[in-house]
């Protein structure tokens, strides 16, 4: 039972997720293309079911297995349905162009395995880790408390007296995600988080790869997802049973979507990436700002480019993703929910306060761009630095490259102004504890960011270049034909 419970629940991911992107237009009807979408659909569907429950448990709604089902059977059903009324296949899941040379094909799979292999190999080794402090006594507490009591019991997510220093502001992403794979085994299996939390990491990989691979040769996006896909910092938070990276993951694929609809502005891909930004704002606190610093920057562009069709319709997908962000927010208002490390506006903003903390700022500086050129992210962020810089010079895709250095500068701005406001009074410590993990959206969001930069370069370069004929038309052409045949013939005449 445990098993089929499994299975059970996560096939209502794959469905749910599956609905939304047939109805976007973005799945092929064909055996192949509906396997080529499989962990797209599963990671679109976390965010589509598990979004719409904490909204539901945030209102008082009990949330058990049979709520579950109803708002993830709801949804997939109401999705195929419009799909069908549309009744038009996708693009966006043409596999990704493999090259000509043998050499390149084998390189392709050789990195495409490896990659498979280490993430199996990951999962597999995950199943007996301990889970850590901030995650037993943050997302477990909270996991456990939305999973016995089948909803959000105040006597725990208000009883500040006595969990205050448990972060209860915190977001509900990862809780209820958990809390929802509990429900579909029948009891909780705290030991497995790491197993899904990793699962989670390799369905964004494998969506990344979904969503940058239609028109693009393999080669020029592959490595820089199979370099972020085995960094070192992304095991932090599978192995240690944080949320960071599942909030990060998130932002960064949002920040992909929206990046490839900067590109080529088509509506599927603005609607993911408003679907992954909300889910990312309710993964962590960071995971908020950093989801509206890739807003932000999006928007920034928009206004320089003066796309005012694209900004409106930037602005309904933002509604849409609010709706499901909002909810959290009141509920942390109107129970007055302290937060444990960030200070109010207007203490920031009365008499020094800045100014007897600026010595604050230099270390937080220092530990933030030190670990965004270490090599445990592959260092992500001075390859994108360097991507963008290439598109400037050369005047290619200068919206874009723009869009992505903005959003990951706005990123660094944010954090360094929580270390020079937070309330933490050990600096040093806090920079040491927190820096690997809240750095990682950024390394995502810029990694995938280069995928998108070279592979979008290297394919209008390949586009502009004339089709060469194939060798043996080279050699047909260049043997002398012998005289008095056929060819030579057909070769003369000039109506053959």
């Amino acid at each position: 039972m445990t098993v089929l419970g499994w299975l059970l629940i996560h096939a209502l991911f794959v469905v749910a997720g599956g609905g939304l992107l047939a109805s976007l237009g973005l799945v092929r009807s064909t055996t192949r293309g509906a396997l080529w979408a499989l962990g797209p659909s599963y990671l679109a569907g976390v965010a589509l079911v598990v979004l719409p429950l904490i909204a539901l448990a945030v209102a008082g709604v009990t949330v058990s297995l049979a709520t579950i089902l109803v708002v993830g059977v709801l949804e997939a059903a109401g999705l195929f349905a419009f799909a069908a009324m549309r009744g038009e296949p996708g693009r966006a899941t043409l596999p990704a162009v493999l090259g000509d040379l043998r050499a390149e094909r084998l390189l392709v799979a050789v990195l495409a395995v490896g990659l498979v292999g280490y993430l199996l190999f990951a999962a597999a080794s995950l199943t007996d880790a301990p889970i850590g402090w901030d995650a037993a006594h943050m997302w477990e507490l909270k996991a456990l408390a939305l999973y016995h009591y089948d909803g959000v019991p105040d006597q725990v997510f208000t009883n500040v007296s006595a969990l205050a220093l448990f972060h209860l502001d915190y977001p509900l992403l990862q809780p209820m995600f958990e809390a929802t794979i509990y429900h579909g085994l029948g009891h909780e299996a705290v030991q497995y988080v790491h197993v899904e939390l990793w699962g989670l990491w390799a369905a964004a990989l494998w969506t990344a790869a979904w969503l940058l691979a239609p028109g693009r040769r393999a080669l020029t996006w592959l490595p820089f997802v199979v370099a972020i896909g085995v960094a070192g910092g992304a095991q932090n938070a599978p192995v240690l049973g944080n949320a960071d990276v599942t909030a990060g993951l998130f932002v960064g694929l949002g920040a992909l979507a929206l990046g490839l609809w900067l590109e080529k502005r088509q509506t599927p891909h603005l609607v993911l990436g408003a679907l992954f930004l909300a889910a990312g704002a309710n993964g962590k606190k960071e995971g908020l700002v950093f989801a509206a610093a890739v807003a932000l920057a999006l928007v920034a562009v928009l206004l320089g480019l003066r796309a005012w069709r694209a900004l409106g319709r930037l602005a309904v997908a933002g509604a849409g993703a609010l709706v499901f962000v909002v909810p959290w927010l009141i509920y942390v208002r109107a129970n007055a929910l302290p937060s444990g490390d960030t200070t109010p506006l207007s203490r920031i903003f009365s008499g020094s306060f800045l100014v007897d903390r600026a010595d604050r700022l230099g270390p937080s500086i220092e530990s933030t761009l030190g670990w965004l050129v270490d090599p445990l992210w592959s260092y992500a962020a001075p390859a994108l630095l360097a991507a963008a810089v290439v598109c400037l010079v050369v005047r290619f895709a200068r919206p874009v490259a723009v869009y992505y250095v903005t959003a990951v500068t706005v990123m660094i701005c944010a954090l360094l102004w929580m270390y020079w406001t937070g309330t933490f009074a050990d600096l040093p410590s806090w920079l040491s504890v927190t820096g690997l993990r809240v750095t990682g959206t950024m390394a995502i969001t810029s990694a995938f960011g280069v995928a998108q930069l070279v592979s979008s370069m290297l394919a209008a370069r390949a586009a502009e270049e004339p089709p060469r004929p194939p060798v043996s038309d080279w050699l047909r052409v260049s043997e002398p034909a012998p005289v008095g045949s056929s060819q030579a013939s057909a070769q003369r005449s000039p109506t053959s």
